[in-house]
């Protein structure tokens, strides 16, 4: 007993409604029989119909991915909103990321080594379609562009020309950076002998590193040379690449200093010579003085 009459379903037969919601529950139908009749029962009912609407078979959410090139991307599990009775075919939009086979009929995504061979990410998607089986009744989902797998190339820098970069002391020093890939890069570099004015470890972008130069040598006062280490990276969607480090070195010349010399008379005709040297002499070769006199009429030259 109870119910709702169905208006206008009057025949011997009943077509179930299509737009039954899966979260209606289950839906019981049975059959009222009236007619006439004399010392007995004019109203037979049927024994009820259970009728449960399965909801469609979804993926659930998967996470875009974004990987370097030659990265060992793990294996990725299908999951549904139903936990047991699923399969789920798979394929790949495109095998350029690295990702093979390309389609298959597994509850998991199998894990590759990631490819890109060009200067700009690569992206493929996933499609997924899910299947729910209870008993004799397939249910099948719609395809679905699951998530997106990324793949980030690595940057490549040419090796340094020239390879050693030599500047003066007290003077902006500047070391250009450059890779195969213009755009989201950044440079980390590494340096053996902070006394030149660069720290010892550090983060560029381009055009590159500028300093002003150090030479803080002063016995002996000699020229200063660092080694550095320099690893471009190239950076997309969170996700930070490192290309092969590459090395140059830097020189940090000291100045000169010359002692002033005092005023002095000589005899014309006679020999008359300055001996210039410095306060804090370089150690080695290089070293010249440049002078100039502001009167040739004593016999000097004019520098």
């Amino acid at each position: 007993n109870g119910g709702t009459l169905i208006t206008g379903a009057t025949n011997t037969t009943f077509t179930v409604p299509s737009n039954l919601s899966a979260t209606a529950g289950v839906t019981y139908y049975y059959c009222v029989i009236s007619f006439s009749a004399t010392g007995g029962c004019s109203v037979i009912s049927s024994n009820a119909a259970a009728l449960t609407v399965l909801a469609t078979p979804t993926v659930n959410p998967i996470p875009n991915q974004v990987f370097c090139k030659n990265t060992v991307a793990p294996a990725t599990p299908i999951s549904a909103n139903y936990s047991s009775g699923m399969t789920y075919t798979w394929s790949v939009s495109s095998s350029s990321v690295g990702l093979t086979p390309t389609a298959g009929s597994t509850s998991t995504i199998p894990s590759f080594t990631t490819v890109n061979n060009g200067t700009a990410p690569l992206t493929a998607t996933v499609n997924i379609t899910p299947t729910y089986t209870s008993g004799s009744l397939v249910c099948a989902g719609s395809p679905t562009s699951a998530f997106t797998i990324t793949v980030n190339p690595r940057p490549v820098m040419q090796a340094f020309n020239p390879l050693l970069y030599v500047f003066c002391e007290n003077t902006t020093g500047f070391v250009p950076f450059s890779a195969n890939i213009s755009s989201g890069m950044s440079y980390s570099w590494t340096n053996d002998n902070t006394q030149i004015g660069v720290g010892a470890t550090g983060t560029s972008t381009s055009p590159g590193l500028t300093f002003t130069t150090v030479n803080n040598l002063s016995n002996p006062n000699q020229p200063l040379t660092s080694n550095f280490m320099v690893t471009p990276i190239y950076t997309n969607n969170g996700v930070s690449c490192p290309g092969t480090a590459v090395p140059f070195a830097i020189t940090i010349n000291p100045l000169p200093d010359v002692i002033p010399l005092p005023d002095y008379t000589i005899c014309a005709t006679t020999t008359g010579s300055n001996q210039f040297s410095s306060l804090n002499p370089i150690v080695g070769l290089g070293t010249s003085y440049v002078w100039s006199n502001s009167n040739l009429a004593i016999g000097m030259a004019a520098s």
